[in-house]
Formats: C-alpha cells, structure tokens, sequence
C-alpha cells in the first residue's frame, strides 16, 4: 500500500474497521482497481440483496473486496440504493 493509497482511507468510513479487509484486499492484487463505478456498484447491490435474503450468512469476502476498493477510491458504495429498497420491503411485508 502506498501514500496514494493511504490518504482516501483517512477520509473514509471508521479506517480500524475496515483496514484489515482493505490491507488484505491490497495484497491480492486489487483486482477491482479499474473495474467501472457502475459495474462495482451492480455487484455490491447483488451481495447487499443476497445478505438480506439470508442474514445469518457470514460476510461475503467479494463484499469486503468491492467495499475495501470503495475506499481506496475516497468513496463509498451505494447504500441509498439498498437503504431505499429495504426500507420498503419491510412495509410490504407488514401489510399481511
């Protein structure tokens, strides 16, 4: 890992959290360096859902690689997307 590296991770969320699964992401390589904001995010959103589905499943470790590049870009996965659909499925399921 590198200063380059470094500095979006200090402006990310809780850096002690996530900073194992970011060092380890790293040292594998990044796979994900360049793969594109929208293809990223689609596949979050599939492992988001997916959790959901099945909540006593452990973390996903693709989860924790496409969340640690998320961070090492300065930025951070789409949660309004998930926030907004979960949000209406428990509603729905009230209705019953």
């Amino acid at each position: 890992m590198n200063d380059n590296d470094v500095k979006p991770i200090a402006r990310s969320q809780p850096t002690e959290v996530w900073m194992p699964g970011i060092h380890d992401y790293v040292s594998r390589g990044r796979r994900l360096k360049r793969t594109p904001e929208l293809a990223l995010a689609a596949a979050w959103i599939v492992l988001i859902r997916a959790r959901v589905a099945s909540p006593e499943s452990e973390k996903d470790p693709r989860r924790v690689d496409i969340e640690a590049e998320y961070s090492l870009r300065g930025s951070a996965p789409p949660y309004e997307v998930v926030t907004s659909k979960m949000e209406i499925r428990p509603r729905a399921s009230q209705c019953h």
